[in-house]
């Protein structure tokens, strides 16, 4: 992805984009895989608040996983899912 791109986040796979309700960003992440750091920005949505908050369903959230920066979306069913996209 360059400056300027788009990204379609559509979380029914009807072709129409949908917005996340929230967007946080859990800062740098120490994990041994994407797949972890994914998991622990999903347990902590933002790391300048004290405690855990847990990322609810319909929000997003930045996250920085050795040197890169990934978008993840928590789709409507709340179910985790596992999808991050660096740029």
């Amino acid at each position: 992805m360059k400056e300027g791109d788009r990204l379609l986040i559509d979380m029914n796979d009807d072709g129409v984009g949908e917005t996340p309700a929230a967007l946080f960003y859990a800062g740098r992440i120490s994990a041994s895989s994407l797949a972890g750091a994914v998991n622990a920005a999903y347990r902590d949505k933002n790391f300048k608040r004290q405690g855990q908050q847990k990322l609810q369903a319909n929000e997003a959230v930045f996250l920085q996983w050795q040197g890169r920066t990934y978008l993840t979306v928590n789709d409507p069913s709340l179910a985790l899912q596992q999808i991050a996209i660096c740029c």
